[in-house]
């Protein structure tokens, strides 16, 4: 099921964020600005919604990710794929993408076994983009 959530995220990605079909906002905190991709839900074979979230990070953020991740030079966008149980309310991050304003791909988790461990199912807190994102797609 990862490989199927990781062909997907990448043939998104490789399509690159102009030409996404459905950005809608989310939110806007002290990282930066989120949106979800309405056409990436798709639901699992757990029942669960997978859900592409696109975050623009503001500066303050940008220097974070790039001092522990040196390789994240040019970081533009943050694409994260969310696992979303909505009857149980919790949620999970799978893989996790940074691309340049090129739409190119600068960052991939999936390639990172080492260093990135998908999270686990965690309760949505409230006042954060995962409980935002559950309040759009949950019904």
């Amino acid at each position: 099921m990862l490989f199927i959530g990781i062909i997907f995220l990448i043939m998104l990605i490789l399509k690159g964020i102009s030409e996404s079909q459905d950005l809608t906002f989310l939110d806007e905190n002290d990282v930066g600005v989120h949106y979800y991709d309405r056409a990436s839900i798709k639901k699992n074979s757990q029942g669960n919604l997978l859900v592409l979230v696109i975050q623009f990070p503001n500066q303050v953020m940008v220097a974070a990710i790039q001092e522990i991740s040196p390789n994240s030079k040019g970081l533009f966008s943050l694409w994260t794929l969310y696992d979303v149980d909505c009857k149980r309310k919790v949620y999970k991050i799978n893989e996790m993408f940074y691309l340049n304003k090129n739409s190119q791909l600068i960052y991939d988790s999936t390639k990172e076994n080492r260093k990135y461990r998908p999270m686990d199912f965690r309760a949505i807190p409230q006042d954060t983009v995962a409980d935002r994102l559950s309040q759009f797609i949950c019904p």
